[in-house]
């Protein structure tokens, strides 16, 4: 059974189980809810179209400056900076000036520089039989 409500308060603080509590004026249904009845909730939190999802610890930042480390069709590394629209736990929506086909450097991108090689590490098990 789905509804729709609209969210009247959000806990001040992340409780130690990691979730926010938050009170919804539920819409009525066929069935009242009951008091303590647990349910399982989405809430939007707003819409974006013109943006770029990378890995959400690819997204640097330094002082005010967010950027994410590409790499191009040659190997070579270029820093870009962004601004992060949304974001999830694992997940960052992003604008910027984005290198069409780049590739998105996810971890090890603060000792990187602008215009070095990059070379991709290979798999665990790569080449094993």
């Amino acid at each position: 059974m789905t509804r729709g409500g609209v969210v009247e308060t959000v806990a001040a603080r992340i409780g130690s189980d990691g979730l926010v509590d938050v009170v919804v004026a539920v819409e009525p249904g066929e069935l009242p809810p009951l008091p303590g009845l647990l349910v399982r909730g989405e809430i939007q939190i707003g819409t974006t179209q013109e943006a770029t999802l990378v890995p959400l610890e690819a997204v640097l930042r330094q002082g005010d400056e967010q950027y994410v480390v590409l790499q191009d069709a040659q190997g070579t590394a270029h820093k870009a900076e962004v601004k992060v629209l949304a974001a999830s736990r694992t997940q960052a929506a992003i604008a910027g000036e984005l290198l069409a086909g780049a590739r998105v450097v996810k971890s090890g991108g603060f000792n990187v520089h602008d215009g070095a090689r990059l070379v991709e590490e290979a798999s665990p098990n790569e080449g094993k039989k």
